[in-house]
């Protein structure tokens, strides 16, 4: 049986046990298959009460042990059965599923008449060209060889915000603000086989690829990113550095550490240097840091500002204001330190986060502190979403959130050395 469907039972398991969140889970599986693992976890939860009650009568009609004796995988089986690909159809789900197929067929179409669940926001899927290994020509050539259809861009931002909602289908467009940024209807399946596997193609949120615009980086640089996994955000600094020259990749996490690893390796970079360390343990004295003249630092944060489907799901529980604080403290102190680096000229700051404890509230704090060898710059100053203008540092900041922007909630602020 292919072990994706298990390791997804078996994340399924750990989220009944409330032993993490769904999104920590997925990440810390040593399955590769990240993307099937998150449409499997995902599906499976948006559609579990009419799965149970299919799985309950699959028992009762066949006797069936394996129904009632591996809940999650049951369902896991049963929610592929219903949307999965039948090349995808394991030994086990022919054994157990499609044995009786005269019933699921059944059970299926009822199934499938079961309205959906109303998406909770109206973002739309966001892909990046990784131009290390391909060219925004060839996905083009790619893409309309597969059916999709390429949109025109509007000349006015708010016109392409009117364009992103009313896209479907195969229909997708270049983004207005990022480079080699495609942007697909919401619903879009961009996990399907083939589409994200070979690194050609690197599904990353729209408010991600701003922090990296931000440090204006150019290649030849010798560049820290204080949080780096998954890796994203690198490898988009690899991209604009064209591979030329040295980033600095810190994790704390060695788990997290070997994904990075492996996902650098598969998108094609080969400028990084991987440090499997806690970045507040780094000596900014260190003679291997004294070219680092750029910092991203996007630290451990809320995660408040995800509004995809996955955020929807498993952040149930309210952030305490004891956590917040807790966090902001933490923030803080790495972005302190991060400006310890004796040469470093530009630090940029970023979470996922909503909450102005972790953002503004941070930044003003630093600031201050920093007086007299740093100073705030106006981050994208082409982005008109501005920081709260409760506080010293709003201007200077930028802000996202799915209502105004289209992406995920995000923060920015940008530190300049004097």
């Amino acid at each position: 049986m292919d072990q994706v469907y298990r390791e997804a039972a078996s994340i399924l398991r750990q989220l009944d046990e409330k032993q993490h969140s769904l999104r920590g889970l997925v990440f810390q599986s040593r399955s590769v298959r990240k993307g099937m693992l998150t449409k499997l976890c995902c599906g499976v939860c948006m559609y579990r009460s009419h799965l149970e009650k299919i799985r309950r009568k699959a028992h009762k009609k066949t006797g069936n042990k394996f129904f009632v004796e591996d809940t999650e995988l049951a369902l896991v089986l049963l929610y592929e059965f219903c949307h999965g690909k039948p090349t995808r159809r394991s030994n086990l789900m022919r054994i157990n599923v499609l044995k009786v197929a005269d019933l699921f067929e059944k059970l299926k179409s009822k199934y499938a008449n079961v309205e959906q669940p109303a998406e909770p926001t109206s973002l739309p899927k966001y892909v990046r060209i990784n131009s290390l290994i391909t060219s925004a020509e060839e996905v083009h050539q790619y893409l309309n060889s597969t059916g999709w259809k390429m949109l025109a861009v509007p000349p006015k931002r708010k016109k392409f915000k009117e364009l992103l909602k009313a896209m479907e289908g195969y229909q997708y467009c270049c983004d207005f603000d990022v480079e080699n940024l495609l942007a697909f209807p919401r619903g879009s399946n961009l996990f399907a086989e083939g589409f994200t596997e070979d690194g050609y193609f690197i599904i990353q949120d729209k408010s991600t690829c701003l922090p990296v615009m931000a440090l204006e980086l150019s290649p030849g640089m010798t560049v820290l990113d204080a949080c780096a996994a998954p890796g994203n955000k690198t490898s988009y600094m690899a991209t604009v550095m064209n591979n030329k020259g040295r980033i600095f990749a810190v994790d704390a996490n060695e788990r997290r550490t070997r994904v990075l690893r492996d996902r650098l390796s598969s998108f094609g970079v080969e400028c990084c240097d991987i440090l499997c360390t806690d970045f507040l343990t780094l000596n900014p004295g260190d003679k291997k840091f004294q070219s680092v003249t750029h910092i991203l630092l996007d630290p451990p944060c809320s995660g408040s500002g995800i509004a995809t489907r996955l955020g929807e799901i498993t952040d149930s529980q309210e952030v305490s204001e004891e956590r917040i604080l807790r966090l902001a403290n933490f923030q803080a102190k790495m972005l302190k330190h991060a400006c310890y680096f004796p040469n470093v000229q530009r630090c940029v700051y970023s979470t996922c986060s909503v909450y102005e404890q972790e953002n503004e509230m941070v930044v003003d704090h630093i600031a201050k502190k920093l007086e007299g060898r740093f100073h705030l710059v106006k981050a994208l100053p082409e982005w008109k979403h501005r920081g709260h203008s409760s506080y010293e540092c709003g201007e200077f900041c930028i802000r996202c959130s799915p209502k105004r922007d289209l992406t995920n909630g995000f923060f920015v602020a940008v530190f300049e050395r004097n």
